[in-house]
């Protein structure tokens, strides 16, 4: 597998308009499991390290304060002002649930926990009924209006059922599989 997702360039936020795979942030929120998953079937001490490098590069380039990584559908820079998408949040926290149990490093733990206490909270109304596409770290308002977000548009962080896409439905479910994992 070498070193392939650690490749990809994140290291800058995607240019505004320019959506594309090796940014959207859900599918790097999923692919920082592939090397360590990976690591099981070679042994590879470098296919284990590829999980530590590629969260470093996405914690130096992309991270705030609860633990994600920014991404109003593509990468965005480290400005907590930039939004973090529901599925993102969520892809992440079972990335690093697959990554504590498959290579037992207790920091994945640490990181699910910060993840789970502190992001995943504020995508959602109180009774998870309702949920916003992007939220925003230390988010003060939820309104329809422009923002400097490199996708999505102006209604991206109020709270709704199915905000953007139809995704919500499934998020919710997944949601409710790791919280129950979790909490147990």
């Amino acid at each position: 597998m070498g070193r392939i997702f650690c490749a990809l360039a994140v290291t800058e936020p995607t240019p505004k308009g320019r959506w594309n795979f090796a940014g959207h942030v859900v599918n790097n929120a999923m692919a920082i499991k592939a090397h360590g998953l990976w690591a099981r079937v070679t042994g590879s001490t470098q296919d284990r390290q590829a999980v530590y490098d590629m969260i470093e590069k996405l914690d130096r380039y992309h991270g705030v304060v609860t633990g994600v990584f920014t991404g109003d559908e593509c990468l965005a820079g480290k400005r907590p002002t930039q939004g973090t998408e529901l599925c993102a949040v969520v892809e992440y926290a079972f990335s690093l649930e697959v990554l504590l149990s498959t290579l037992g490093d207790p920091a994945f733990g640490d990181r699910l926990e910060k993840i789970i206490f502190n992001a995943l909270p504020a995508t959602f109304s109180p009774e998870m009924w309702a949920h916003q596409y992007d939220q925003q770290v230390n988010q003060v308002e939820c309104s329809i209006k422009e923002r400097s977000w490199n996708s999505n548009g102006p209604e991206a962080n109020i709270f709704g059922l199915e905000r953007i896409t139809g995704a919500a439905p499934r998020t919710l479910a997944r949601v409710g599989l790791n919280l129950q994992q979790i909490c147990g």
